[in-house]
């Protein structure tokens, strides 16, 4: 009798907490807005392109972004430089540049933490476009 009730009460419960247990250690501890952000068209002569990508921390414990790698010269990042909270919000900035960078970009800010090995990815894209030494066709 024992048995049957180990059987049909104790290990599913035993196994429901771990299985549970298994899943919540596999959320990302900070979780961004978003991670792609499209700037759509960006004209050259308007100057930098800023992004900030808000981020929440859902781990138990406080969280620091070590550093934020940008793909190129072109974006400089910035972002959060204290702890951030457990249940707060930081940021990571992207300015990209577009001077004399016509046509589709997609930039990358790769994201390293204090939390995991593991970096975050983020993108900003977008069209650059020089509406100065563009010719209007009506004026023709």
């Amino acid at each position: 009798m024992l048995n049957l009730m180990m059987t049909r009460y104790v290990l599913p419960a035993v196994f429901t907490l771990l299985f549970h247990h298994s899943f919540s250690q596999l959320t990302e501890p900070l979780v961004f807005n978003e991670k792609v952000h499209d700037f759509g068209t960006v004209r050259e002569e308007s100057g930098a392109a800023v992004f900030e990508f808000v981020l929440t921390n859902k781990s138990t414990r406080p969280i620091k972004i070590i550093t934020v790698q940008a793909s190129c010269g072109c974006t400089t990042p910035g972002w959060t430089k204290d702890p951030i909270p457990a249940g707060q919000t930081g940021f990571v900035k992207a300015s990209f540049d577009p001077r004399g960078r016509p046509g589709y970009f997609d930039k990358t800010l790769t994201v390293t933490t204090d939390w995991d090995a593991t970096p975050v990815l983020l993108h900003i894209k977008g069209n650059v476009v020089n509406t100065v030494s563009e010719k209007d066709p009506a004026s023709f």
